[in-house]
């Protein structure tokens, strides 16, 4: 039998807590990648004793990165030091977070509750290094769109695709077609790339139904850079003889920041 092993489990340690700076008992701590509980407050030496497995009563708010957004039972949580601020914050969903624990009792959406987590560092380190899959959304209607006074008209979403995203599709669900031209085709990319983000040049808005493309080999260009997306419809012959249209426009990529 080994005569090196200090601790069977290792679950309850002294340890110094990198986050918050002066924890108090019961409140969550980090620990560089590790996450726990306070059992104790911090001792005057800076340790405290930190559990680091367990069910506790933890504040958890019903949001993640991109928003309110309400907790299951099984969802994942994490610990972001903005969010726990002193110890007196709350854990969430954000995944550009620490991984903290499971949530076990359910969060409505947007509101801060008191629930059981289970707290676990043996289930893994947290995911913020790790590429995750989110989305840029928007309705828009023909009346947004700019003519561009030859066959295109052009908007530019609100909310832009982030710096480090890797583009990875794109959606188009159309309720009311694009008509009054004879076609209608969509493309999805940035001013000067029209079609960075949709490799398909055939896709017609011009009825109603869901259409979609990949991006071209070249999406990843600039990725370090805020990217505006710019939605064009190119008609027949005139954008000014379209009349009508409403869709939402989907963006999907992968964040790696």
């Amino acid at each position: 039998m080994a005569d090196n092993r200090i601790k069977e489990h290792g679950r309850k340690l002294s340890l110094t807590c990198t986050h918050p700076t002066a924890p108090d008992s019961g409140q969550p701590v980090r620990i560089g990648n590790l996450i726990g509980v306070a059992l104790t407050d911090e001792r005057t030496a800076g340790d405290t004793t930190v559990d680091l497995e367990g069910v506790y009563d933890l504040s958890v708010k019903g949001e993640d990165d991109d928003g309110n957004s309400a907790v299951a039972v099984g969802d994942k949580l994490y610990y972001v030091d903005a969010d726990v601020d002193d110890g007196t914050g709350f854990l969430n969903k954000k995944v550009t977070g620490y991984f903290a624990g499971i949530a076990l009792e359910v969060v409505p959406t947007g509101t801060t509750v008191t629930i059981n987590v289970r707290v676990g560092s043996a289930i893994g380190l947290g995911d913020a290094s790790l590429p995750r899959v989110s989305v840029t959304s928007q309705s828009v209607a023909f009346g947004d769109f700019t003519d561009n006074t030859n066959a295109t008209g052009y908007v530019d979403l609100t909310t832009a695709m982030p710096a480090g995203a890797v583009p990875i599709a794109t959606k188009f669900v159309v309720s009311t077609g694009f008509t009054g031209d004879t076609t209608a085709i969509v493309q999805a990319g940035i001013a000067g790339t029209l079609d960075m983000f949709t490799e398909n040049t055939d896709q017609s808005v011009l009825a109603a139904a869901t259409v979609g493309s990949t991006p071209t080999p070249d999406c990843a260009d600039g990725m370090n850079a805020v990217k505006t997306i710019r939605v064009t419809v190119t008609g027949g012959s005139d954008f000014g003889a379209i009349t009508a249209g409403v869709m939402v426009v989907f963006v999907y990529y992968l964040a790696t920041v």
